[in-house]
């Protein structure tokens, strides 16, 4: 019995150093005014879905982003962090 089909093809990654490449990363944003790969919007999108998934691990049920928001509608009083974005993005 097999539990594998086709090939397998293995690609060679080179080995670096994490913080090295995220050191070097911040290093060319900072002398070259680019925007970073991961900004302050990336990270807070991330908070914002794991916020959602916590909550709908708590509820048992379904947790919708609206707008990159967790929907106020459809959920349990929101964090204060999120509560002041709604509040911005209706302003």
């Amino acid at each position: 019995m097999s539990y594998r089909y086709g090939g397998i093809f293995s690609p060679y990654v080179p080995i670096q150093e994490p913080f090295r490449v995220q050191q070097d990363h911040f290093v060319d944003c900072v002398l070259s005014g680019r925007r970073p790969q991961t900004d302050g919007d990336s990270g807070l999108a991330v908070v914002r879905i794991l916020e959602a998934a916590a909550r709908s691990l708590h509820r048992g049920t379904a947790v919708w982003l609206r707008d990159g928001l967790v929907d106020v509608e459809n959920m349990d009083p929101v964090s204060s962090t999120v509560r002041q974005d709604l509040a911005r993005s209706q302003a």
